[in-house]
């Protein structure tokens, strides 16, 4: 599947870039349940998107990464990605979309490996795979166990929020219809609220501001002035 889509999609091989990503996923993988293969790979496309395969791989459009504002959001989109493949996301929606139980499907799958499995059924899974077709109680869950995968390898969870709030905007922006996280993501401000209900119920505090590097505040001293910036801008200079 891998390979299908870099026949369509081309990855761009930047070995820092990739580095730098692996190293943020290398705090994640050790809080997830299933030892999948977990890699990143970035794919050239203006739109802002990322989707996991069910092995673990997952892809990152360079207009993802020129969305997200800090290393801590690199990671809320990597957490949601890896826990979509290490909850087996694609294969329960592709059994919904399907019509079939996860048994039935599993053992379809497994009967073909070698062979190749049938070829709608794979087409499904790549559909709902690349497209984040998958239904709000998965993308909650994704979420939600994202949440705490950030928590526990040191990110602020906030990102989460922060990046749903702000693809969300981005959405309000297109007049028309372009593929990518924010098109297909369903039910965006019922999963910011339960993303937020989550956060509140387990105590863990919000704070955007370091994850969205904003409204920082300093003070400088200059020639007698004393100068409060925030951002970089003079508020006041007394």
């Amino acid at each position: 599947t891998a390979k299908e889509i870099e026949n369509q999609m081309p990855r761009v091989l930047d070995p820092g870039q990739e580095a730098h990503l692996m190293t943020i996923a290398g705090r994640l993988i050790p809080f997830l349940q299933r030892n999948l293969h977990y890699e990143v790979r970035i794919i050239d496309m203006k739109n802002p998107n990322a989707f996991s395969l069910p092995g673990g791989i997952t892809y990152m459009t360079t207009g993802m990464l020129k969305f997200l504002k800090s290393d801590a959001e690199i990671a809320a989109i990597l957490a949601h990605e890896f826990v979509h493949a290490d909850r087996a996301h694609v294969i329960v929606q592709t059994a919904r979309n399907n019509r079939l139980n996860i048994i039935t499907l599993a053992g379809i799958i497994a009967a073909t490996q070698g062979g190749g499995a049938p070829a709608m059924l794979m087409s499904s899974m790549l559909q709902t795979a690349i497209m984040n077709t998958y239904s709000i109680d998965l993308e909650k869950e994704a979420d939600a166990r994202g949440i705490d995968v950030l928590n526990k390898a040191g990110y602020n969870p906030a990102a989460m929020l922060t990046t749903m709030e702000r693809l969300k905007i981005e959405s309000l922006k297109k007049n028309s219809v372009d593929p990518g996280i924010y098109q297909t993501h369903p039910d965006d401000q019922e999963r910011v609220d339960a993303a937020i209900k989550y956060m509140k119920d387990k105590g863990i505090e919000i704070q955007r501001k370091d994850v969205v590097q904003s409204l920082k505040v300093s003070t400088t001293e200059a020639s007698g002035d004393v100068r409060l910036t925030v951002d970089g801008y003079t508020l006041l200079s007394l």
